[in-house]
């Protein structure tokens, strides 16, 4: 398996900046974690939560970004993250979100393969809408060959080209645009509250029970949860692996983008969010001091999930921003 996936990863460009927060070759990784406690001292509540963290800035052709991601209230950290410069060795920035749920063993792995079978997609000269469904799809199946326990993910994926802006969501990860201050959400919640997943689930043979799919699962579409799957996967599961595909064009009118789990938008409306990161910029904060600070008041406003956040600038608000490039930081222990 090592194997394999190391020639996945080495596959997409050899000149590419690779940043996994859960892979396992160390020629690769740029840090892994867990959920460490401190030792030297007994810690609040909030600082045992908080102190639990990862970080990353990295830079690409028109803009740079920002991750920081913490446990939070939960005992384990269950979200993972990929970041890719110069995806496909052409310029373009793919950055991507995992959010799991039932353990961290599918968000973690497919945060190493998603990517690969993306850029193999792509390189067969398919149009991106499908690139991404199919890329979905083979890391599912790779997955299920792989993964025996029944945890799952949410994905949330960013591929930036130019003025060139897509985005696939799988779940209740989401992606939110500020245009001209006012935050546009790019993508579509997959829950079973809204009708179209419904009578899609119940179409594909699948049932909702007390507002969740198969009585047990809060999003109607996630990577992993076999034992909620068909033995054989098909492209009409109940649970389906199949992404929501948006394109658009980042203008000059275009700010910043958020990309987050739920552990942030469960407590902080879109809006919001946007005003938050746009007043941290007029007070010349550097886009990863205001990464964390959204992270930091998701926490405070009441999130009880694992909170992970990227938000990519696009120039306008660049002069803002540090010229520092990607860092990584583990947490005391």
């Amino acid at each position: 398996m090592k194997k394999s996936m190391i020639a996945l990863i080495v596959s997409v460009s050899t000149s590419s900046l690779f940043v996994f927060a859960n892979c396992t070759d160390s020629k690769i990784v740029k840090y892994s974690y867990q959920c460490p406690q401190k030792t030297h001292k007994i810690p609040t509540k909030k600082e045992k939560d908080l102190d639990r963290w990862r970080k990353e800035v990295f830079t690409f052709p028109g803009g740079m970004g920002a991750l920081y991601a913490i446990c939070g209230k939960r005992p384990s950290m269950e979200d993972s993250d990929a970041i890719v410069t110069n995806f496909r060795t052409k310029g373009p920035l793919y950055a991507a979100i995992f959010d799991g749920h039932g353990g961290k063993k599918v968000a973690h792995l497919a945060s190493c393969l998603l990517h690969s079978y993306l850029a193999k997609e792509l390189a067969s000269k398919k149009k991106i809408e499908q690139a991404f469904k199919d890329a979905f799809s083979k890391t599912d199946e790779k997955l299920k060959k792989t993964i025996k326990d029944q945890s799952g993910s949410t994905v949330i994926v960013a591929l930036i080209d130019g003025t060139k802006l897509h985005i696939a969501n799988l779940g209740d990860s989401r992606a939110v645009i500020s245009e001209n201050d006012t935050a546009v959400r790019i993508t579509k919640d997959h829950k079973t509250s809204d009708e179209k997943e419904l009578a899609r689930i119940k179409k594909a043979g699948g049932f909702v029970f007390n507002g969740r799919f198969g009585g047990s699962l809060a999003v109607s579409r996630a990577l992993g949860d076999f034992h909620l799957k068909n033995e054989k996967l098909t492209n009409n599961e109940p649970l389906s692996n199949i992404p929501d595909v948006f394109s658009r064009t980042i203008t000059e009118n275009s700010d910043f983008l958020i990309l987050a789990c739920d552990g942030l938008w469960d407590v902080i409306k879109d809006q919001d969010a946007v005003d938050f990161v746009k007043t941290q910029f007029i007070q010349k904060k550097t886009v990863q001091q205001i990464t964390k600070a959204l992270v930091e008041k998701a926490y405070v406003e009441g999130s009880s999930d694992n909170i992970s956040v990227m938000i990519i600038t696009f120039g306008k608000t660049g002069p803002h921003t540090s010229t520092s490039t990607t860092t990584s930081k583990t947490s005391k222990k």
